[in-house]
């Protein structure tokens, strides 16, 4: 299929993305609220966040290869339902443990919009053009956060956190709406041999050179990123006692840079190639988290000194989270579903295991964010030989 002739497949597709990244972003303005609502430390609260990725990345092991047997619509849909009565759960709740059961009921709902609009996009457009498609993917799980933030501090601090979660739900509904009545199934080929066909697609990615190094790349740069979003809105609420909508405004920037690299990338890929663009973001993303550790050194803490950097490597991490994310996909055509499930969960898993460790060692200072971004940059400058010298290094061709 064209892309200039499946406009609105494409905004569907879009729509049913950005899902995920609202419940990730959304209510990270209201986690200092959360904290004090519920009277407890700022470790507790970041399990909101921390198991919302962790429930994201588990459930896209189970959405994407369910989707190669079964279909991608059903799935989608269940997925879509499941992230509405999360929604609600969160709204609702008067403890810890309820709130964070409906996080990770609502983070594992949406994962399937994440994992399932990528391989559809593999399904209808074939290996070059789903490069392209997945990166306006990226760019649209971008958008959402640009604003979301901003948003969700201007509903905690006006209306409470607890009504940032009434309007995921109903934006959950119009997406529930929108899939059962505008999206045709895009999997009518499903995977061959059952479940021991499936089994066998997941073994082929797991022992794939080629598909853990473009896994793996991916995230590397997501772990740079999320040390970042877990120490950032405590550093603004307790450290410079910023309001929560400070938050929101100053990641704006963050966002928009991110989705302007990721849109630059397209205009590279014909003359570069995807794999030339993800060295350069690797090695742009380590260098500029390491030039700044001198900064902190130096300069007093300020929003600019924190936000700033942010911005630069996301510029850089738009040429390496969307191609990689492509590129894995692209190995097996036939278990799409599985790998962008599988990319998916590794890099939810990582990042939520980085933004936890970050967070519990809060004191007050940028450097338990920066020396894990350090490190998550270097893994990623030291994962670059999987994809040079990769022995399946071939690109996938398309079937038939």
């Amino acid at each position: 299929m064209s892309l200039s002739r499946s406009p609105r497949f494409i905004v569907l597709l879009v729509f049913v993305t950005v899902l995920g990244p609202l419940a990730m972003q959304m209510f990270l303005p209201a986690l200092p609220a959360i904290q004090k609502d519920f009277a407890t430390t700022a470790g507790t609260a970041q399990l909101a966040l921390t198991l919302a990725m962790v429930a994201m990345g588990v459930a896209t092991l189970v959405f994407g290869p369910v989707s190669d047997r079964f279909g991608r619509k059903p799935v989608l849909l269940a997925g879509i339902a499941f992230y509405i009565v999360g929604s609600i759960v969160v709204a609702v709740s008067e403890t810890v443990p309820l709130l964070l059961v409906g996080r990770v009921v609502q983070a594992g709902g949406a994962s399937a919009g994440i994992v399932l609009a990528r391989a559809m996009a593999r399904d209808v457009f074939g290996f070059a053009q789903s490069i392209r498609v997945v990166s306006y993917l990226t760019m649209a799980m971008v958008v959402a956060p640009t604003l979301a933030p901003a948003i969700g501090g201007v509903v905690a601090d006006s209306l409470g956190w607890r009504a940032a979660f009434w309007i995921m739900c109903a934006v959950g509904a119009v997406a529930l709406v929108g899939v059962a009545l505008g999206l045709a199934e895009t999997n009518p080929a499903r995977a061959p041999g059952g479940w021991r066909g499936l089994v066998e697609g997941c073994r082929r990615l797991v022992v794939s050179r080629r598909y853990l190094g473009y896994s793996l790349l991916s995230t590397a740069s997501f772990c740079v990123f999320f040390s970042f979003l877990a120490a950032a809105p405590y550093l603004m609420a307790e450290v410079l006692h910023r309001p929560a909508r400070d938050y929101g405004f100053w990641f704006m920037p963050v966002a928009g840079i991110f989705i302007f690299g990721t849109w630059l990338s397209t205009r590279f890929l014909d003359r570069f190639g995807a794999d030339r663009l993800i060295r350069f973001g690797t090695f742009a993303t380590f260098g500029i988290v390491a030039a700044v550790v001198p900064l902190y050194l130096l300069l007093p803490l300020s929003p600019a000194l924190l936000f700033l950097p942010a911005v630069a490597f996301s510029l850089a991490q738009g040429f390496v989270i969307p191609n990689c994310q492509a590129s894995a996909i692209n190995v097996e055509p036939r278990y799409a579903g599985a790998g962008s499930g599988l990319v998916g969960f590794i890099g939810m898993a990582a990042s939520a295991v980085v933004a936890q460790i970050v967070a519990e060692l809060a004191d007050g200072t940028v450097w338990p964010m920066a020396w894990f971004g350090l490190g998550a940059g270097a893994v990623g400058v030291l994962l670059l030989p999987l994809i040079r010298k990769a022995p399946d290094a071939a690109p996938a061709s398309d079937p038939g």
